[in-house]
């Protein structure tokens, strides 16, 4: 074992000791990557192909983690398992919640859509007791939009017995603004909601960090 391998395992070891003694809240973003990945040059090098955003690294996939220098295969499955188990844990205490109104989307939603660098479009199905029967995506896209397939939708609507339908896509971008072909899409899908027994509650654009409602903007 030369020099620079033990420099590395005493280091890891500082950064564990550091964990358990001081506490998750006292490590940096690099601190914690360094832990799930083993290396403090790999926790790096995931910062900066994120330009400095945790976000962005958190949803990479493991194809793209394995592009990154150092880490393999198997590095990268175990690295992208922890970043599943994150998201996952943040859907747990949404798991068919009541949905009454756009923000209540957008607690449910956010940890899938928020932070993806595509868009897709998801359809929350809500019962006649507000409860949340499920959560569907429809379609997924480039960064310039993506298209709902009105069969799939409501084929869902009908097999859930789903009462009000809330759409949602998401924007990479971070703008809250909506296009033309959102607003007409929206309306279509209303005025096909109408016709088969449904209702169109709304249409939420979501952010990583914040979230806008179509009805309350009128647009419905």
């Amino acid at each position: 074992m030369n020099v620079k391998d033990v420099k590395t395992m005493d280091k890891k070891s500082t950064d564990r000791e550091k964990f358990i003694n001081v506490g998750a809240d006292a490590a940096t973003d690099e601190d914690l990557l360094s832990m799930i990945c083993g290396s403090s040059k790999i926790a790096a090098q995931l910062m900066e192909e994120a330009a400095g955003s945790l976000r962005r690294v958190v949803t990479m996939s493991a194809s793209e983690l394995c592009g990154i220098k150092g880490i393999g295969r198997v590095k990268a499955s175990e690295i992208a398992a922890a970043f599943e188990i994150y998201r996952r844990a943040q859907n747990e205490v949404n798991i068919r919640p009541f949905i009454h109104c756009a923000e209540d989307v957008f607690t449910s939603m956010v940890a899938d859509i928020g932070m993806l660098s595509h868009e897709e479009l998801w359809v929350v199905y809500v019962g006649v007791s507000k409860r949340m029967l499920a959560r569907k995506r429809i379609s997924q896209g480039g960064l310039n939009g993506t298209e709902a397939d009105r069969r799939i939708i409501f084929r869902y609507a009908y097999a859930l017995g789903a009462q009000e339908l809330y759409l949602c896509h998401n924007h990479p971008s971070g703008s809250l603004a909506v296009s033309d072909a959102d607003v007409q899409m929206t309306h279509q899908i209303a005025k096909a909601c109408v016709l088969l027994g449904f209702r169109l509650a709304d249409h939420v654009v979501i952010t990583s960090s914040s979230y806008m409602s179509m009805r309350e903007r009128n647009l419905i």
